[in-house]
């Protein structure tokens, strides 16, 4: 565990607001990041009293023996470095660990992306939070194919939480290949957008086996 500031946040994970037309079809309100005070009901939820991100991998490799201390040294070396780290997370207690409470929403049957494919599925809807606010899932590669396609951005809404009818997500899916997370620029892009920190853009990849010049 290591530890900075006191949170003033209105951050983690995709722009929610996006789901609104799904959501407004059954006159529930889903409610972007706001305020300063969002944490408190929100991302961190009742049950939480800091971040907590958790790793997964789903593909066959020995990746699970080092990825949490992969995601934990980067956070630690390079995301904490970024100028807005000290503006939205403050005394705020950060822990990295194995394995995940909730399993990957985009790998079960049946689902899509929440934002990114266009269809009305609203996600997964909880009456309580998992402890982590973060997830970071390693995935087959058909995973990705098929839910981000073409698009820069590899994070997802894994956990929304409405209390009467407002929902606001609470959890944020990072989603990546095996070949993306053992890529620092890539992985360190998911996780500086799924913090906040950054926007989606284009990471270099050339160096990726699938997409080298045969």
């Amino acid at each position: 565990m290591f530890k900075r500031s006191k949170l003033s946040i209105s951050v983690l994970g995709v722009a929610i607001t996006l789901l609104l037309g799904i959501w407004n079809q059954s006159n529930t309100q889903v409610v972007a990041h706001e305020g300063d005070d969002h944490h408190t009901s929100t991302l961190l939820a009742e049950n939480r009293d800091g971040i907590e991100v958790c790793v997964q991998s789903f593909v066959p490799d020995e990746l699970n023996i080092k990825a949490k201390e992969k995601v934990e040294s980067l956070i630690k070396d390079d995301l904490m470095t970024n100028n807005k780290w000290n503006k939205l997370f403050h005394d705020l207690d950060i822990t990295v660990k194995t394995g995940c409470e909730v399993q990957p929403y985009l790998m079960e049957e049946g689902t899509s992306h929440p934002v990114l494919s266009g269809t009305p599925d609203s996600g997964r809807i909880v009456s309580q939070a998992s402890s982590s606010m973060l997830t970071v899932f390693v995935v087959p590669n058909k995973t990705i194919e098929k839910h981000f396609k073409s698009s820069t951005s590899r994070i997802s809404p894994e956990e929304i939480l409405c209390q009467e009818d407002v929902c606001r997500e609470v959890t944020t899916g990072v989603y990546l290949s095996l070949t993306e997370f053992k890529n620092k620029n890539i992985l360190e892009q998911a996780l500086s957008e799924a913090l906040g920190l950054d926007g989606p853009k284009k990471v270099d990849d050339s160096n990726l086996p699938e997409n080298r010049e045969r």
